[in-house]
């Protein structure tokens, strides 16, 4: 692993930018420190670096802001070095998903549809990264909020509908209509593929 020690955040993310590094940890009581977040996350182009944050106190709502700032593990300072360091080292390739028109990349935090980059907010990256690891399922509501939210908030289950609006919405049109189902009483899940498409 390539360890590199910077004091600013502009630092860092020129560090980032220039040299090939494997991880890179934040200390998120430094100045611009989400900005910095932000600045790796739009500017990474290896899917094996890591982004970790290391916060002062570990509540819902630092962990989801840095979280859809692009950080892939956000730990308390209190946290054994074992486990920081676990989550800076080099991960395996993830296999890139797809479906129908749809690509999605696990490791970048990037989808394309019919070829063009697509901005999801977190919670319906989350969504759309469960439906295209099971393409054959239908979810149910409750099923969505346990995998895509965080274990210590609670959603309203009709909240799902409004993600999986924005998400249609944001997607476009494709798969002859919508490339999200939803199957009444059950909840909601992948769109058939037209004749001639494929999934993988």
């Amino acid at each position: 692993m390539n360890t590199v020690f910077r004091r600013t955040a502009r630092e860092t993310v020129a560090a980032v930018r220039r040299l090939d590094v494997d991880g890179v940890l934040i200390d998120a009581r430094l100045p611009a420190s989400l900005t910095a977040c932000r600045e790796i996350r739009d500017s990474r182009t290896s899917s094996r670096l890591q982004l970790v944050v290391v916060v002062a106190r570990l509540g819902g709502s630092q962990r989801r802001t840095y979280r859809n700032a692009g950080a892939n593990r956000v730990f308390t300072a209190s946290s054994a070095a074992r486990q920081i360091a676990f989550a800076l080292a080099p991960q395996r390739r993830q296999v890139r998903l797809s479906h129908g028109g749809i690509s999605l990349d696990p490791a970048l935090w990037r989808v394309w549809h019919d070829g063009a980059v697509v901005e999801l907010p977190r919670i319906e990256f989350m969504i759309l990264d469960l439906f295209l690891r099971h393409p054959g399922r239908v979810f149910s509501r409750r099923e969505i909020i346990a995998r895509c939210w965080p274990s210590n908030v609670f959603v309203d289950p009709r909240t799902v509908n409004v993600h999986i609006a924005t998400l249609r919405r944001l997607l476009g049109p494709g798969f002859h209509g919508n490339p999200i189902r939803s199957v009444r009483g059950l909840g909601y899940g992948l769109a058939g593929i037209p004749d001639g498409g494929e999934a993988s």
